[in-house]
């Protein structure tokens, strides 16, 4: 009996939530992935699809029940690997029952919560390495989430940046940058670039953040009007000044999302504070002991990370000069 295929929407549904991995050996494929049919061949709903590379899809295929060798995948196995792949490469985490108690909905909304902080972490951790890179990518899905990916004008080589580097090498490493933090990918099908729902999030962010807009509405400007014949110089941020050769939001604006959150110096973690404000200039926070006020400027302020023992919020300060 012929082998049917699966429906192009079951295709792509499997490709974006498994991130183009394998589900069997959780190797990334790019376009070396197939989609194999876990049970019967006529079957082509999702639940009966699951995606491999190559080399598994060989091996799961070729067992030979007449002359067993070695422990042939079974249908339930399949499926446990491929839930095992959405959930740690699907755009959104998987929906949890919400609870009868007003506790369960909580721990439901917390979960929620915290998924998109951490999305928003990681936008402005890109940002800061990637800065103009990473905005330009979203003049690509600025109007649809999807474009095709035959479209390679942020790589024109007459665009000249004032410091030097190649256009063509910062903007591919943005969109691998991007793509592995899950806000952007590719589907090679349909020779197109889609971007996810924690791009859709980075989009959001930049339309409401004055500073990532005007950035963004400049990049765009510029690129709208680029005569590509000639060189042509891309200019820095009008809103830093040109003594700054990329736009780079830095950690302040990052930690605008975690406005009135508990957080403690590292050189003194006797203290702790609660973010009272957050500028593109200078953090203010306040001592909860005694209500005073700690306004540090940005150039003093180098990072910060959670602790993974505490789990407190920790800001590291350069050394003083």
């Amino acid at each position: 009996m012929a082998r049917k295929e699966f429906p192009k929407e079951v295709v792509e549904s499997i490709l974006i939530k498994s991130r183009r991995h394998c589900a069997v050996c959780d190797s990334w494929c790019a376009q070396n992935i197939e989609i194999h049919h876990i049970d019967s061949p006529e079957d082509n709903s999702e639940d009966n699809a699951i995606p491999v590379c190559f080399d598994c899809h060989a091996n799961i295929g070729h067992y030979n029940a007449k002359h067993p060798k070695g422990k042939k995948y079974t249908p339930s196995e399949l499926r446990k690997l491929r839930d095992i792949c959405f959930g740690k490469y699907s755009d959104t985490p998987p929906a949890m029952p919400e609870g009868k108690s007003d506790y369960g909905r909580g721990f439901h909304d917390g979960v929620i919560w915290a998924e998109k902080t951490m999305a928003l972490k990681d936008i402005w951790r890109l940002l800061s390495v990637h800065g103009d890179f990473a905005l330009e990518i979203l003049i690509y899905f600025e109007t649809d989430d999807t474009h095709t990916m035959m479209d390679e004008t942020f790589m024109d080589e007459n665009v000249k940046l004032p410091h030097g580097a190649s256009q063509y090498e910062r903007h591919l490493a943005a969109w691998s940058a991007g793509a592995i933090s899950g806000l952007w990918g590719l589907d090679g099908n349909n020779e197109d670039l889609f971007i996810t729902e924690n791009g859709k999030l980075f989009k959001n962010l930049v339309k409401t953040n004055s500073i990532l807009n005007h950035r963004f509405e400049e990049l765009k400007e510029f690129w709208n009007k680029a005569p590509y014949w000639k060189p042509v110089i891309k200019k820095p941020s009008k809103y830093w000044g040109s003594h700054i050769e990329d736009f780079s939001p830095g950690v302040l604006n990052w930690l605008q999302i975690e406005i009135y959150k508990l957080i403690r110096l590292d050189n003194d973690r006797s203290r702790l504070f609660v973010i009272h404000r957050v500028t593109p200039a200078e953090l203010e926070l306040r001592d909860i002991e005694n209500g005073d006020l700690l306004i540090l400027e940005n150039d003093i302020i180098r990072d910060a990370e959670f602790d993974q023992r505490s789990g407190e919020l920790v800001l590291f300060l350069n050394p003083k000069t």
